[in-house]
């Protein structure tokens, strides 16, 4: 038996650790920036974010000065515990606007892909 294990119930520490979460207690979201500054790079926006969790995050570069155009999205996966609200208020703090991303309806994802990757 592992030392992990209780004796009296048979309980193992291991059971909170390979539960499975429901589907309902995960949440991707996708944000617009908008206001960034054109020093920001990404690693400074998921630092803005406070997110304990960012997916990806891509920002409008100008191609000829290589510097942020002040616009970007960020995609984060919120557990049950972490709220929307908090982030949008870290970065309206920052002076940043976000706005959540929708998708466009008569956009076909089929022909024209399934989006930013």
């Amino acid at each position: 038996m592992l030392a992990s294990n209780d004796p009296i119930s048979g309980a193992s520490s291991l059971t909170a650790y390979n539960a499975n979460k429901a589907p309902s207690e995960i949440r991707v979201v996708d944000l617009e920036l908008k206001n960034l500054g054109e020093g920001v790079d990404k690693i400074e926006v998921k630092k803005m974010s406070g997110a304990r969790h960012v997916i990806s995050v891509a920002l409008d570069e100008d191609n000829m000065k290589g510097i942020c155009r002040g616009t970007g999205r960020i995609q984060i996966r919120l557990n049950q515990n972490e709220n929307l609200d908090d982030i949008q208020l870290n970065f309206t703090s920052k002076g940043v606007m976000v706005n959540e991303h929708s998708g466009d309806p008569r956009k076909k994802p089929n022909m024209t892909g399934g989006g930013p990757k």
